[in-house]
């Protein structure tokens, strides 16, 4: 049986370790008190992470990297991002209970800055959000539906953990411009994956 979602925030220490890569339960997003942690680094670096269990948000800020920019945990979800060239963007893992990520890795070749929180550091909004490239979204509201639209040439992606059954679902997956209604019950939250701006109005 799934359970439902708790939205908290994530209590987090951060210490640089080494310069090595680490290689059916439903979301849970209970997690303790506390502010996002930053780091700064150069090149590659391995990031411990002292963190409450529950559903964290990475951000990372990489402007003038070139070649791959790659991001992995050693936690379920393994490799969280993989892209080419400057790069600035937010991603979640530990989705699932009991998944713990104790470090995450960055591979780049430039300086960068990795933000690393719980449900705090995703984009909180009432029923609408829009932006460009990767972000984490949280929609209150409750809804059915929502409205979803892309105007960049490349992957389009959504995914949404709905916060009521604890289901998570591909909302969207599209090359290119997109622009229609997909089926996600509010409240949710998102993580998108895009190339060029887009909305999402529930």
């Amino acid at each position: 049986m799934r359970k439902p979602l708790a939205i908290g925030f994530a209590a987090l220490a951060l210490v640089l370790l080494s310069s090595s890569v680490r290689g059916g339960e439903p979301p849970h997003l209970e997690v303790g008190p506390g502010a996002p942690a930053v780091f700064h680094g150069d090149g590659t670096a391995e990031v411990g992470i002292a963190k409450e269990p529950g559903v964290g948000v990475v951000q990372l800020d990489c402007p003038q990297c070139t070649g791959n920019v790659v991001l992995r945990s050693d936690g379920q979800e393994g490799l969280l991002l993989n892209e080419i060239g400057p790069y600035q963007g937010k991603r979640w893992f530990d989705l699932r209970a009991g998944e713990r990520t104790t470090a995450l890795t960055v591979t780049a070749t430039g300086r960068w800055t990795l933000t690393v929180g719980g449900t705090d550091l995703a984009g909180v909004r009432a029923d609408r959000a829009a932006g460009a490239g990767d972000d984490v979204v949280f929609l209150t509201r409750p809804a059915r539906a929502a409205e979803v639209t892309h105007s960049g040439d490349g992957n389009f992606v959504v995914h949404a953990v709905e916060l009521a059954t604890g289901r998570v679902d591909l909302a969207v997956n599209r090359i290119g411009e997109f622009a229609g209604t997909v089926d996600l019950r509010g409240p949710v939250l998102l993580q998108i994956r895009s190339t060029g701006r887009w909305s999402v109005r529930a």
